[in-house]
């Protein structure tokens, strides 16, 4: 039978009676006075240094991305100075003051000093997250594998990644892609504002709400609008009008800058053929240089951050430029989709369709385009073979093996609040993520190869385990998916059917978030992949 020693005693074992330190405890309002004045001297100094190092650590996070890490371990040696020097100094003082109010505010303290506690947990569980983040980036499955895999090769169904339970096998993923627009009816999941394993900015999305994490209402609303117009009854583009504007593209770049340029080309395209905006009052470069590239990198810092006095400039610009283009939006689609806009919220409808322009496709677009490239480039698989060359007939299957190994969007993220009821993972709640990119990597439905580069027979990629666009999630899959392809498909062929080659360069870099290149490593040869990415490169036509 297992004793458990009340806090405060210890059991004196030669007599058996108990020895309280209650006893050394003061209970005058003067004696707790004193006590608590030297104790917060020695204490203000431990503790501040040691808050101070790991809110140093923690701060140092975000900017890892830049530094090679150096500005965690440079954050916590500073916060835990600057916390020793400030908690010494002012222990005395506090700690006198702390210990006369303990007797008159001791409920109240109580309660603060489990707030104090979720606090440090918070910060611990964000510093957590921000590595899972550059892990992921940098190593992609390896970084899943190193979590998942078992000793007799067996995968572990459902790992912590992300600061939620994340699911790796085929059999889970799918069942929960299948019931997600369910769920999230019944109100099992909440989306919220979460791309990918990402946590995105509340206050970079246009009234607070990212598009997919809009409410069931606002989503139903949303999604019909969107597959009546990128490919119902409303599609105002064809494969010809995407061809055409290919080569115009292609025509007007002798280089293409990889995978800026192509976010240009898409989002040029999808704002002139799907939003009917014109070229006078949209500047898709403009966009894509200034408003998209500063919104996706921001919206990857804590809400909190974005309050520190240089960060806020930016903040507020995205946000100014945020309602410019709502507005803009709003104006148009009246004007191209009249009976489809009528009666309805147009101004989610706008934001849903500038998060589209930002982060659905005219980024993931860019991302696979480059990410074929790169591959043709590099020979990688069968696209080396002797002889081989990409034409009308095959490049779905290079398209599709490239989106199988090399993934734009490889998890899909949600807030669980009523547990599954089956299978791996059953009675858990909270964050959830449905790794994607695993599911696709995974033997049991790829073979022994599947971690390799072969362009599999077409019915290959109509199987459940091939879901780059969250394949099987009913009304939350890709509504864009067919024009995508057809963006991606025309690009490359376009690209192709041209005398090309990489701009040979020595020094390789990151895929990762950076308003400047951050260096990776020196070779001559080749574009480089880092887990489901690749470096930015640029092609050069002969």
């Amino acid at each position: 039978m297992t004793t458990v020693t009340k806090p405060m005693e210890v059991e004196n074992a030669a007599g058996g009676c108990p020895f309280s330190l209650k006893r050394l405890v003061p209970t005058s309002r003067t004696g707790v006075t004193s006590a608590m004045a030297w104790a917060g001297t020695v204490a203000g100094s431990a503790a501040g240094g040691a808050a101070g190092a790991l809110a140093g650590a923690a701060a140092g996070v975000v900017p890892a991305f830049f530094t090679f890490g150096l500005s965690v371990p440079v954050g916590a040696v500073l916060g835990g100075l600057g916390g020793m020097t400030t908690g010494g100094c002012a222990g005395a003082f506090l700690g006198g003051v702390a210990g006369l109010a303990g007797f008159y505010y001791k409920k109240e303290i109580k309660d603060a000093a489990k707030k104090a506690e979720q606090t440090a947990r918070d910060t611990k569980d964000l510093a957590i997250y921000f590595t899972d983040i550059s892990a992921w980036k940098i190593f992609g499955e390896s970084f899943f594998r190193f979590k998942y895999q078992q000793r007799d090769g067996s995968h572990c169904p459902v790992v912590r990644a992300f600061g939620g339970n994340t699911f790796v096998n085929f059999k889970d993923v799918h069942v929960r892609l299948q019931d997600l627009e369910a769920a999230a009816q019944r109100g099992d999941i909440v989306r919220h504002n979460w791309l990918g394993p990402a946590k995105l900015a509340d206050q970079l999305m246009v009234d607070g709400v990212f598009g997919l994490g809009a409410s069931y209402e606002d989503h139903k609303m949303a999604r019909e609008w969107l597959d009546s117009s990128l490919w119902g009854a409303a599609k105002k583009w064809d494969e010809e009008q995407v061809r055409a504007f290919a080569k115009s593209f292609v025509d007007e770049h002798p280089v293409l800058q990889m995978p800026k340029s192509i976010k240009v080309y898409t989002v040029a395209f999808l704002a002139k053929h799907w939003l009917g905006l014109s070229d006078e009052d949209f500047d898709a470069k403009v966009f894509v240089k200034d408003y998209q590239s500063n919104r996706y990198l921001f919206t990857l810092f804590p809400d909190w951050m974005l309050s520190f006095p240089v960060v806020r400039r930016v903040r507020d610009w995205i946000q100014r430029q945020q309602e410019n283009y709502v507005s803009l939006i709003i104006e148009s689609i009246q004007r191209t989709y009249p009976e489809e806009v009528e009666g309805k919220n147009l101004r989610v409808i706008a934001a849903t369709a500038l998060d589209a322009l930002c982060f659905a496709g005219g980024l993931s677009v860019g991302e696979t385009a480059s990410r074929v490239i790169a591959g043709i480039s590099n020979k990688t698989g069968d696209l080396g073979k002797e002889g081989f060359k990409v034409t009308r007939d095959n490049i779905n299957e290079v398209i599709f093996e490239t989106m199988r190994l090399f993934p734009a969007v490889s998890n899909v993220a949600y807030e669980r609040l009523t547990p599954f009821g089956k299978g791996a993972g059953a009675e858990v709640t909270g964050r959830e993520v449905l790794a994607i990119g695993p599911v696709m990597r995974d033997p049991e439905a790829w073979g022994p190869d599947a971690e390799e580069f072969h362009l599999r027979e077409p019915n290959e990629y109509k199987k459940p385990a091939f879901c780059p666009f969250a394949n099987g999630a009913t009304k939350r899959d890709c509504p864009g998916a067919d024009l995508a392809l057809a963006l991606i498909r025309s690009m490359v062929l376009e690209i192709d059917s041209r005398p090309w080659q990489v701009q040979r360069k020595w020094l390789h870099t990151l895929p990762v978030p950076s308003p400047v290149p951050i260096p990776g490593g020196l070779g001559r040869t080749k574009v480089w992949f880092w887990g489901y990415s690749n470096e930015d490169f640029a092609v050069e036509f002969l």
